[in-house]
């Protein structure tokens, strides 16, 4: 199996999204996520979508592609 490793070299920007029903991905996971991107250098934004769980884009997609463009339009100019 392939290991991942966080790579702050290329300190793009991140969006992560989070179904707030998910049982699969904790809030506490994510914000350890985020403080671990932050202690990296990397720029991490976490939105937690209501009324979802874990396939949030197919639970919620048009709030999912608002999110993530306005992401875009922000990180992008």
């Amino acid at each position: 199996m392939e290991s991942f490793v966080l790579d702050s070299s290329a300190k793009m920007p991140n969006l992560w999204l989070r179904g707030a029903d998910s049982v699969l991905v904790k809030q506490h996971e994510m914000k350890r996520a985020l403080k671990l991107a932050a202690e990296s250098g990397i720029a991490a934004e976490l939105k937690l979508i209501p009324s979802a769980g874990h396939l949030l884009p197919l639970e919620r997609p048009e709030q999912a592609n608002l999110i993530a463009k306005e992401f875009l339009y922000k990180t992008t100019g």
